[in-house]
């Protein structure tokens, strides 16, 4: 009887960090992460932009309406191997999540600005990325890979990486 009380007790302890996980919510039968009322990235971005190699800095604000579509407002700037060239974005539109375990992949739609030196032009950015959740209000985006494509007929990739800042719970 001892060591059926003692078994039961170190299985009891050893299921006990199993409470620390992730938290999750029952929908539909499925069970999922529960979502952050907002999200703030902030990293390293190289953008490839009119043939140049430019590396900056890039942050972004989502504000997420249900476990699976947000809203971004992303702002970026960059250096270039020219410094009459240094250039920049300021885009926004919708993210659409799959929120599932501590992996969560995602993929944007925005639109808005480019501008460097003397130029401006319209800009549409459709990519997506992979963060890894660290805790519940840390993740790193492990990698976020844009298309972009300007009114002046560019064709540009970006690369970022970073850290995401989740606040709130949905």
């Amino acid at each position: 009887m001892r060591q059926l009380a003692l078994s039961i007790a170190a299985l009891l302890l050893a299921a006990a960090p199993a409470g620390a996980q992730t938290p999750t919510i029952l929908s539909g039968g499925a069970a999922h992460s529960a979502t952050p009322e907002v999200e703030v990235f902030g990293g390293y971005s190289y953008l490839r932009l009119y043939g140049i190699n430019n590396n900056g800095g890039i942050g972004a604000v989502t504000v997420n309406a249900n476990s699976w579509l947000g809203f971004t407002g992303e702002v970026s700037g960059y250096v270039a191997e020219d410094p009459f060239d240094n250039n920049g974005l300021v885009v926004g539109g919708p993210k659409f999540t799959y929120r599932r375990g501590a992996v969560t992949p995602f993929v944007h739609v925005m639109a808005g600005g480019a501008f460097g030196g003397s130029d401006a032009a319209g800009a549409l950015v459709l990519g997506g990325g992979i963060d890894a959740k660290i805790s519940k209000h840390v993740a790193i985006r492990l990698i976020q890979a844009d298309y972009i494509a300007t009114t002046l007929r560019s064709n540009n990739g970006r690369f970022s990486a970073g850290i995401v800042f989740r606040f709130g719970e949905r």
